[in-house]
């Protein structure tokens, strides 16, 4: 199934979509091939950020994850799955298709591939958090993201959470972060993330000794630099 930018959001192209998907798990002949049918899917899932049929509806929830677990060997096709149901649940008014997105995000948390381990890192920290932060090692998992490449957008990414959930964090847990923000500056050489986080771990420590009380919007300020 090829992507057509003006069918966006359309039922004939959401249609289309489940027909492919079915007749992949059918093993029936089509004019595409898996990979496109999952690219075609995972660019609906972010261009049209809207309740649909896909976010809405658990059993054309349950078709993707069929067809992700038919194709879970091929990384691309899984990669485009991942994020089309990362999209579908983090868009979805219905608890039961956001938990049942999550669930299976979850089940790649350890995935052999650093790819879906990072796509899937970014869906649960950015999208599912609230469901996240139920779990006792959730900061363990979320500062894991720090461990994946490419550094500079993992970090940046991150420090979008940090902004967030400073005002929760204990000084335990920001000290890991300070110490992680310190190693990645020793390394990287983009001009733009030396001077932001520079000022990011200068403002942690301050806090950890209590020479401050951070905010979330003390560190928005440091995105301007």
């Amino acid at each position: 199934m090829k992507y057509i930018s003006r069918e966006l959001g359309k039922p004939k192209q959401f249609q289309k979509l489940l027909d492919y998907l079915t007749a992949f798990l059918n093993d029936e002949n089509t004019d595409s091939t898996p990979l496109d049918t999952a690219d075609t899917m995972s660019k609906i899932a972010c261009y049209h950020r809207m309740p649909s049929e896909f976010t809405e509806n658990v059993d054309c929830l349950k078709l993707v994850i069929n067809f992700s677990n038919k194709y879970a060997d091929d990384e691309k096709i899984l990669w485009h799955c991942l994020r089309a149901l990362g999209e579908f649940g983090f868009l979805s008014t219905q608890e039961k298709c956001k938990l049942l997105c999550f669930n299976y995000l979850s089940k790649f948390r350890n995935h052999e591939s650093k790819k879906i381990r990072r796509r899937v890192a970014l869906d649960l920290i950015e999208s599912y958090r609230e469901l996240l932060k139920k779990e006792p090692d959730w900061f363990d998992y979320a500062v894991s993201l720090l461990d994946l490449p490419p550094a500079n957008e993992s970090f940046y990414e991150f420090s979008l959470m940090l902004d967030e959930e400073i005002s929760s964090m204990s000084n335990a847990q920001i000290s890991i972060v300070i110490e992680k923000y310190e190693k990645f500056l020793k390394k990287t050489k983009n001009d733009y993330y030396q001077k932001r986080f520079t000022k990011l771990v200068d403002l942690l420590k301050k806090h950890v000794a209590g020479k401050i009380v951070l905010t979330p919007a003390d560190l928005e300020k440091t995105r301007d630099v």
